[in-house]
């Protein structure tokens, strides 16, 4: 049994690996969009597959410090747009600052969602709001200080204020109707 496994993996992994140098040869990033499998020959049952890139150094593997590492995967993650950086950080209020600044590059509010604290969300969704320049945006900010401050720095003048009826409570689309207007 044990080796009708292994001979299923170790065909699988086969077949993975020739897509991959397939793949590499059109031009797809191979380090990002193909697996690798990693055979544990003890207990073939037991195959673990991972993404390539965790085999694969990165653009920061070359800093030895972790800090500096952490600084380097920021950047990377507020330049680039891609919280993919942000996710290996080891520095929780590192991982958050990347967290909203990626969100705000790439206008991106899905990966304010991976942010727990809620003021640090909320102020990951007022960067990304005003990146946007999505008003009503700002009103599914929970924290009112964020959120009058994410408003307070949108251009309402030619805006129609019916679009304030979306808005979930009457408070909010009154409030929205009454800046829309003096806005115009």
């Amino acid at each position: 049994m044990k080796w009708g496994v292994f001979a299923v993996v170790f065909f699988a992994s086969l077949l993975v690996l020739t897509s991959c140098s397939k793949q590499e040869k059109i031009d797809v990033d191979c380090k990002v969009d193909c697996p690798a499998v990693l055979i544990n020959f003890t207990e073939p049952e037991k195959a673990v597959t991972e993404n390539i890139s965790s085999v694969v150094p990165g653009p920061c593997d070359e800093e030895t410090e972790q800090g500096a590492k952490d600084l380097c995967l920021a950047d990377l993650g507020k330049k680039t747009g891609s919280d993919i950086y942000c996710e290996n950080i080891t520095d929780w209020s590192r991982k958050i600052i990347c967290y909203q600044a990626s969100a705000k590059k790439s206008r991106n509010a899905s990966i304010c969602t991976k942010i727990k604290i809620d003021y640090q969300r909320d102020q990951c969704y007022s960067g990304v709001a005003i990146a946007k320049d999505d008003f009503l945006m700002c009103y599914s900010i929970l924290d009112p200080s964020i959120r009058i401050n994410c408003i307070s720095k949108m251009d309402l003048e030619g805006v129609d204020w019916n679009v304030c009826a979306s808005l979930w409570t009457a408070e909010e689309r009154g409030d929205c109707r009454d800046r829309v207007k003096n806005a115009n």
